[in-house]
């Protein structure tokens, strides 16, 4: 990969607030799996196990930064990204892309969640 963009993403997470890595995350995920649903329509092992790598690993990462003292909105988060790494595993199993939609639907209500909230904060501090 390139050096200077590999610069450029270390310091875009290092100078970001947490909300905004959480919402490049979900969409890094986004990314991965839109990625994954095209290795599995063309039979490319290779890049399907690639993928699929890379978006469990965002969600596992996703789901082991949850702060548990939010109360229940951090176990329903849990339930879910447990139930996304369900549903790729079948996706890799059967090599099918249902799944990997629902997955990609799940995610991106999460990332569309957490960029109202974003927005809700950026208006609450300019009041």
């Amino acid at each position: 990969m390139n050096p200077a963009l590999n610069s450029y993403k270390k310091t875009m997470v290092e100078t970001s607030s947490p909300l905004e890595n959480v919402i490049l995350l979900h969409e890094r995920c986004l990314q991965h799996l839109n990625h994954l649903q095209k290795s599995i329509q063309e039979n490319n092992v290779m890049e399907k196990v690639a993928a699929l790598q890379k978006a469990m690993d965002i969600i596992s990462g996703l789901d082991g930064e949850l702060d548990y003292s939010q109360g229940e909105i951090a176990n329903n988060l849990h339930t879910l990204y447990e139930c996304m790494i369900a549903q790729l595993t079948q996706a890799n199993i059967k090599n099918d892309i249902v799944p990997v939609e629902l997955t990609k639907k799940i995610i991106f209500e999460l990332k569309d969640t957490w960029r109202q909230i974003q927005k809700k904060m950026q208006n609450s501090e300019k009041n």
